[in-house]
């Protein structure tokens, strides 16, 4: 029996849906290789996740690659708000200093 493999999340930078490629039918970015895998492409904004070619084959390493793309973009996402929050405070704090 085959496992399943995991569905494939939304777009991390537009939330569009993206799709499993075979390497061999994206002529744009398999330009002269000879090599075969498979990658995870957006249909919306085209961004990629990486290629599981050379020695992987398989579309779970692919699809894993994809997913896990998504929660480091959010989590970039999440700490640069904690910095400029954390920038807020300082600044806040600092003009209640001045005004005492």
């Amino acid at each position: 029996m085959k496992a399943m493999i995991e569905p494939i999340k939304p777009c991390p930078f537009c939330g569009g849906q993206p799709e499993l490629q075979r390497c061999s039918t994206d002529p744009d970015y398999c330009v002269g290789m000879e090599l075969f895998g498979y990658k995870v492409k957006c249909t919306n904004c085209k961004a990629t996740g990486p290629w599981s070619g050379w020695k992987l084959h398989n579309e779970e390493e692919a699809i894993a690659a994809w997913n896990l793309r998504q929660i480091r973009v959010l989590e970039k996402k999440v700490e640069a708000l904690e910095n400029e929050r954390q920038e807020e405070l300082v600044e806040e704090k600092n003009e209640s200093l001045d005004n005492h």
